[in-house]
């Protein structure tokens, strides 16, 4: 399954060092100066889902888990079975002009 995730790591991130946040949807309020649009491959068994507060989620059976970015910024899941280990993510396509 592939769907468009966002990174954003805006100024105050950079300024003081924080890790990006990744998101499902696009920030509505934050420049895309500050977001870059990643389209990315699901491993198998992972889905995209509404949570109870009917906000997208990925999902692995009946089990959320989080988005975030490596060291390199490069997208992965965090296996919280796993100790918090990365599942890495496959980027299919970077950019605005992205389906």
């Amino acid at each position: 399954m592939s769907v468009t995730i966002y990174i954003i790591k805006e100024q105050s991130a950079y300024q003081f060092g924080w890790d990006p946040v990744v998101s499902l949807t696009e920030p509505p309020f934050i420049s895309r100066t500050w977001i870059r649009k990643l389209t990315v491959e699901l491993p198998k068994g992972f889905s995209v889902e509404m949570n109870k507060y009917d906000e997208p989620m990925v999902f692995r059976g009946n089990e959320a888990y989080k988005l975030a970015t490596n060291k390199q910024e490069d997208p992965v899941i965090l296996d919280h079975n796993s100790y918090g280990s990365y599942i890495p993510l496959v980027v299919l396509h970077e950019g605005w002009d992205c389906v």
